[in-house]
């Protein structure tokens, strides 16, 4: 376990010590990580862990050539979609197609947790291109495993989560506050938790841990805790926009939130901040969703 995660993550160890049987990751989805953790990428071996699984592949193939990415010509195997999707794209694209055989889509709540987290990913990555401040990237993924913690709690004990997202309405807060009343741990520090166990980067399990609060420690790496913003600030436009299992439920308006994060040094108007990623969740999600 790396400093950095023992530093900012005390609780950590005692979860996963705790804890018999944490969710795996998909087996493609590991190799690939394993694969784009090493310093030295091979684009070949990438598309052929990929091209192993027909399926996937057929899925990636699918996505790739849609709308979305927007490409003038065809994409017609996996190294061309290795090679113009680049492979943090294509990481994100598998990890997203791996991820969704984790939610069982047939219950209501797990498959508006899923929604929730695509639109998490879509605004990160929104936010992170219009002011410049994360790679886009890393962004999405970034939104895109923020709510893994939610997920394990709620597919553990559902009764105890459905009773959460029922008095955080009448206690006037959010669902990650409710859940220590809930669960032994927050949402984000089992998701962060999670994420460890994966041999995820020590950032992406510190931005998990606290993208749910504009307060990061003083020693925080920058970069992080920018990530992080931009997870909190796509977060509060879902909730005001309804999205997934989110709902308003405090006082604080989106420019209140904003003028907390690094986004409060933009020149940003919250109303047509809100409009524009409308609109593009509104244009893409059902083509994420489908992936």
């Amino acid at each position: 376990m790396m400093a950095t995660q023992n530093q900012h993550l005390p609780e950590l160890t005692e979860i996963l010590d705790e804890l018999d049987a944490l969710p795996q990751l998909p087996d493609i989805a590991a190799a690939m990580l394993r694969l784009l953790n090493q310093q030295e990428n091979d684009t070949e071996e990438l598309a052929r862990i990929i091209a192993s699984d027909p399926v996937l592949a057929a899925r990636v193939l699918r996505v790739a050539n849609s709308s979305y990415y927007g490409f003038s010509r065809q994409i017609k195997t996996i190294l061309d979609a290795t090679v113009l999707l680049g492979q943090k794209t294509l990481r994100n694209l598998v990890l997203t197609m791996a991820l969704k055989g984790l939610y069982r889509l047939s219950d209501p709540s797990e498959k508006m947790l899923w929604e929730e987290s695509m639109a998490h990913a879509l605004g990160s990555q929104f936010l992170s291109t219009t002011y410049a401040v994360a790679d886009p990237e890393e962004a999405f993924l970034a939104g895109l495993l923020a709510n893994i913690g939610e997920l394990f709690f709620l597919q553990q004990n559902p009764h105890a989560y459905h009773n959460c997202l029922k008095n955080k309405v009448t206690a006037q807060c959010s669902r990650e506050e409710l859940s220590r009343h809930h669960f032994p741990w927050s949402f984000s520090q089992m998701g962060a938790a999670i994420l460890a166990h994966w041999k995820f980067s020590s950032e992406l399990v510190l931005c998990t841990l606290y993208s749910c609060q504009p307060n990061h420690p003083q020693d925080m790496a920058p970069e992080t805790s920018r990530l992080a913003h931009l997870v909190f600030v796509s977060r509060c436009l879902c909730c005001q926009l309804h999205i997934g299992n989110t709902q308003p439920v405090c006082n604080k308006t989106l420019d209140e939130h904003l003028n907390k994060t690094l986004l409060s040094s933009q020149q940003i108007k919250p109303q047509q901040l809100l409009d524009e990623f409308n609109a593009l969740y509104q244009k893409n999600i059902q083509t994420l969703l489908s992936a």
